[in-house]
C-alpha cells in the first residue's frame, strides 16, 4: 500500500528554485542537490517549480518525486 503525502497549497509553496552544476537526488520527502559547494536540502513539498540549468543530472527517483507532489521540473539554459 503507497504512503499517503503530504499535499500544500501551490499559494503557500515557495515559487522557483533555480540549479546548475550539480546532481539532484531524493531521500524520502527532500530534494538534495551535490554540487561542489556542497548539499542544499529542499522539501519538495514546499516547491512548486525547479529549473534545472547546464551541467545538472537527476536521478529517476527525484523526478518520480517532484511528479508524486505537482511539482513542475524545466530544463532551461
Amino acid at each position: 500500500m503507497p504512503k499517503k503525502l503530504a499535499y500544500i497549497l501551490f499559494k503557500d509553496r515557495k515559487d522557483i528554485v533555480f540549479l546548475q552544476h550539480g546532481k539532484l537526488e531524493c531521500k524520502d520527502s527532500n530534494i538534495e542537490f551535490f554540487n561542489s559547494e556542497g548539499k542544499e536540502v529542499y522539501p519538495v513539498a514546499l516547491l512548486s517549480s525547479i529549473c534545472l540549468g547546464p551541467g545538472t543530472s537527476l536521478t529517476s527517483g527525484a523526478i518520480k518525486l517532484c511528479g508524486d507532489f505537482g511539482v513542475s521540473v524545466v530544463f532551461c539554459g
